[in-house]
């Protein structure tokens, strides 16, 4: 008798006596090294432009429109990175860092300003005073990325191990 092996290969497959195959890796989980921003800008269209982009990168981000947002957003979850606009409505990038280091110092070294308005004198005098990274609107989407990935890289490397 002859046997074709591709034939009885695929009935064999179809054997209900066979085993099933195993089933399909589960989809890759969200990776634990993605990057986690807190956008807080008044600005709506430029905050979800960032967001977009920042997706498009393997960035996490999320968007809210005042430093008091942004405190509520802080108490339900942690982001490596925050980038908070300097001149806001309500409760101002001066406000939101001065409650930062008030009340969680711990994010003081997450935080990265974003203003169109360097030449100010108190915007002047708060980022020298601050001294925390700032980007310029209008962004460099390249710079801005660059900056976010070495905060967050050094906000990782501050970050105290679980222990066992």
């Amino acid at each position: 008798m002859l046997r074709y092996p591709a034939i009885h290969a695929a009935r064999d497959a179809r054997s209900p006596n066979r085993p099933p195959p195993p089933p399909a890796p589960a989809p890759p989980s969200p990776a634990a090294d993605t990057i986690t921003v807190l956008i807080v800008d008044d600005e709506t269209a430029l905050r979800n432009a960032l967001l977009r982009y920042l997706g498009r990168r393997g960035i996490q981000g999320h968007g809210v429109a005042d430093g008091a947002d942004a405190l509520r957003a802080l108490e339900q979850r942690e982001f490596q990175v925050i980038i908070s606009d300097v001149r806001m409505p309500g409760m101002s990038g001066r406000e939101f860092m001065e409650r930062l280091r008030r009340d969680r110092p711990d994010l003081m070294a997450r935080l990265i300003f974003s203003t169109g308005d360097t030449f100010a004198p108190d915007t002047a005098a708060l980022i020298k005073e601050a001294a925390l990274p700032t980007v310029t609107k209008p962004f460099d989407f390249g710079e801005l990325e660059r900056v976010i990935r070495r905060v967050a890289a050094e906000a990782d490397r501050r970050r105290p191990m679980a222990s066992a």
